[in-house]
């Protein structure tokens, strides 16, 4: 069996280590607390060397936009933390049988420079972020590349990800679908859940 899992806020805390960065970043600037926000607000689902052109004007910043991109990589990537079990429950699922890999979405250099600094590259038998492949999920085309890295098919596969992300549909079916919540204002959604990853994992 497969288990496709996403990266930010499934496994690693992209939310923490987001606003860590901005509430740094801000007091380092000298910026308005306001500041803190707006940057948060903008980066709050993925962040794009493009986002920060925008914040360059937004916050009235005269540096250049891909010096602000590599500090943030630098310094958000090598601050996150996996959510507490992921690592042992990992381990867990691979030691059962499973093949695991990541289908995530977001910027190349800085999703992998998370999965290194975390430790998880390892434990993973394929990993796919859209700029290698020029397809973002839920396109089946993602799906298939994370799933041949694996060695198998994603028609039979179990998806994991944070609350409310993805609504999956043709040709992309999951055996299972789950969400794992690790914030008290998401709200858990799963359907056509069997024997999951996730109850597995205990995330």
């Amino acid at each position: 069996m497969l288990a496709l899992f996403d990266l930010n806020n499934t496994l690693i805390d992209r939310r923490g280590s987001l606003e860590d960065w901005a509430r740094g970043f801000v007091r380092q600037r000298r910026l308005l607390r306001e500041a803190e926000s707006a940057i948060c607000d903008r980066l709050r689902s993925r962040a794009y060397p493009a986002d920060f052109v925008h914040l360059r004007e937004t916050l009235g910043l005269s540096d250049d936009p891909d010096d602000l991109w590599r500090g943030y990589v630098e310094v958000t990537a090598w601050s996150v933390r996996c959510f507490p079990g992921v690592r042992e429950s990992l381990e867990a699922l691979r030691g059962a049988g499973w093949d695991l890999g990541v289908a995530t979405n977001g910027a190349g250099d800085i999703q992998w420079a998370k999965l290194a600094a975390t430790g998880l590259t390892s434990l993973f038998d394929g990993i796919r972020v859209p700029e290698e492949i020029g397809a973002r999920k839920p396109a089946y085309d993602h799906f298939e590349v994370a799933a041949s890295l694996c060695g198998t098919r994603p028609q039979i596969f179990e998806l994991v990800t944070e609350p409310d992300r993805f609504a999956l549909g043709g040709s992309v079916r999951p055996a299972s679908q789950a969400a794992v919540r690790h914030h008290a204002s998401e709200t858990v959604t799963a359907s056509y859940r069997t024997r999951s990853a996730a109850q597995e994992v205990r995330l």
